[in-house]
């Protein structure tokens, strides 16, 4: 049996997608009946809902190690897609402390339980910054003098309790993608992005990343285990973009105006002073995170030629990714 968490997120319902296919007997975890919706549409939005009905699924708090613990019964392998995703800066002790939780029950129930693969997604936030044009690969290893966010930081220590399961006898394997792209939900993780083009986004900004979709970050995980990869980390990315070129793309695939002017930093800088002051005394107006005003404008870029190299392993484009994702989101974006 294998074991996939977060079945309701953007990888987790991509995982349980690229496992059913492959006819392999799965069981996922879930918070509320209603999350599942989520799965079950981006199972038809491929043509798979008949694949739906195999997945035997667990209602399970992971941050409770006694459940976790009875959950992983039967459970030869393990795919960690959940965590908590909250960039405002108000919650970041509780993002912290909940995605280091989850993934220390899980890893500490793996070893109970003799659990024989155990393969986490983690981030390219792990990542050490680079010098401008340098790629950022499995070598760039963050210290924690980096300023980062409170996500990034998350991360980067449940990577380390994954790592704590490695020296004490479990196989594993991480990857670090970066933004992941595909049919999301469109109030959360990249269909956030989505969502801004739709309202309307006349600006952009100078910096730029990687992006990687969706159904390559899980077949990338599925190679990596049937290869039995243990003890390794692969950075998954299919391309580096300019923001104003992925907010093009995601504008074409709309049917919307891309973004045609610089927003100076200065402007987003005092954008987040000022909406954290506002913040405090009317908590519903959202943060402009400081995090957010510095990456806006840095170009970091990442390397994939690990795991291209050693699989022979190929991603999509940006412009194929995020095409291919737009009418999932279109649909949600239109009922709003």
């Amino acid at each position: 049996m294998i074991f996939v968490t977060g079945g309701t997120g953007l990888v987790g319902a991509h995982m349980l997608l690229t496992l059913t296919q492959a006819d392999k007997k799965v069981k996922a975890s879930f918070r509320s009946d209603k999350s599942r919706a989520y799965t079950q549409k981006v199972f038809s939005f491929y043509g798979k809902e008949n694949l739906f009905s195999a997945i035997n699924w667990v209602k399970l708090d992971l941050e409770n190690s006694c459940d976790v613990i009875e959950a992983m019964e039967d459970v030869t392998q393990v795919y960690h897609c959940a965590a908590m995703v909250d960039l405002q800066n108000n919650s970041a002790a509780r993002l912290i402390d909940a995605n280091v939780t989850l993934t220390a029950n899980l890893v500490n129930a793996a070893l109970v339980k003799e659990v024989t693969a155990f393969c986490h997604v983690s981030s390219v936030a792990t990542l050490a910054d680079t010098p401008p044009g340098i790629p950022a690969d499995e070598a760039a290893v963050w210290t924690t003098g980096e300023k980062k966010s409170a996500y990034a930081i998350s991360k980067f220590h449940s990577e380390m309790e994954v790592w704590r399961g490695n020296s004490e006898g479990l196989n594993v394997v991480v990857v670090n993608p970066s933004v992941i792209i595909g049919p999301a939900k469109s109030d959360t993780g990249s269909g956030l992005l989505f969502r801004q083009v739709w309202k309307g986004m006349p600006f952009y900004t100078s910096g730029g990343t990687g992006v990687v979709a969706a159904p390559d970050v899980t077949r990338a995980m599925y190679t990596l285990m049937k290869a039995g990869a243990f003890g390794k980390r692969y950075v998954l990315n299919g391309e580096n973009v300019s923001y104003k070129t992925m907010f093009s793309f995601i504008a074409q695939a709309l049917g919307k105006n891309a973004p045609s002017r610089l927003l100076p930093q200065q402007v987003l800088t005092t954008a987040s002073h000022v909406t954290r002051a506002l913040h405090l005394v009317i908590p519903a107006i959202p943060v402009v995170s400081k995090t957010l005003a510095r990456t806006a404008y840095v170009q970091q870029v990442y390397s994939s030629a690990k795991i291209a190299e050693e699989f022979n392993f190929s991603f999509q484009s940006a412009g194929e990714m995020i095409h291919q994702a737009a009418p999932f989101l279109k649909q949600q974006l239109i009922k709003r």
